[in-house]
């Protein structure tokens, strides 16, 4: 490559994005101040620096060997690169995921050729896009949250809307009985009110016995008999064993 002037060199420098520029080859021409900067920070795991990325190196060559490992995303990288130094492609994008151990990350690349350079050299820049995508994960994240919630609410709606339409027409069906059938209904709600023990003394005092033999037949003292006599009363919204009598004949219970 001719003797690239200090001025763009310095421009490059200056730069946060990581910029190498290959040949016709894949070879590297040269490489921007945070393209070294971020291989002395991301040294292998033996201490040593990346090997490969300096001036001299096929970047090309790179790429395919780390294609055996990841085809997807190094293979479509080695095939736009060529695409362009072939004039193929005007240029080339890609949004790749460059994890370290400590953290995660993304970066942007886009190649681009040279004007007039003869044989044709493109310029290759990794922009860092980790805040961005973390952002647009965050708002993945929320908007699925949100999803949920309102897919929640969707249902409890529904559940809402089937329980008021199953009361409306239990409200309707409740309507729609004649007086005989309410009446008849609230006899056996207030039968069901009556405990096991009050509904045997129930029937004792229905056949006439009296209390002191239903107390005998129960096994029971004969003041617990008139207790549960007053309770029975009570709850059947009557005053005297003929009105208990009254009410059992009335309601087709004798």
């Amino acid at each position: 490559m001719p003797a690239v002037h200090s001025r763009f060199i310095d421009a490059l420098d200056a730069l946060n994005d990581n910029i190498v520029i290959l040949d016709a080859c894949g070879s590297i021409l040269f490489t921007n101040r945070s393209w070294r900067k971020f291989a002395r920070k991301n040294p292998c795991a033996d201490g040593t620096l990346p090997r490969y990325i300096a001036v001299g190196s096929n970047y090309l060559n790179v790429c395919r060997a780390a294609a055996q490992a990841d085809p997807d995303t190094f293979g479509d990288i080695c095939h736009g690169i060529e695409a362009v130094l072939e004039g193929a492609r005007r240029d080339y994008s890609l949004t790749y995921p460059c994890h370290s151990p400590q953290k995660d990350r993304w970066f942007e690349m886009n190649v681009r050729p040279l004007t007039h350079a003869i044989p044709r050299e493109v310029l290759i820049v990794h922009t860092d896009i980790t805040q961005r995508r973390l952002s647009e994960l965050e708002a993945q994240r929320k908007q699925s949250e949100l999803s949920a919630a309102l897919a929640n609410l969707s249902g409890l709606a529904g559940r809402i809307k089937s329980s008021l339409d199953q009361n409306l027409k239990t409200a309707e069906l409740a309507h729609s009985f004649s007086p005989r059938q309410e009446a008849s209904i609230h006899v056996q709600h207030q039968l069901d009110s009556l405990s096991t023990r009050e509904m045997e003394v129930l029937r004792g005092l229905a056949q006439g016995q009296r209390q002191a033999s239903i107390a005998a037949a129960l096994k029971l003292s004969p003041k617990s008999i008139s207790t549960y006599r007053s309770r029975i009363l009570n709850k059947l919204n009557l005053n005297s064993d003929a009105e208990l009598i009254a009410f059992l004949t009335r309601n087709g219970q004798l």
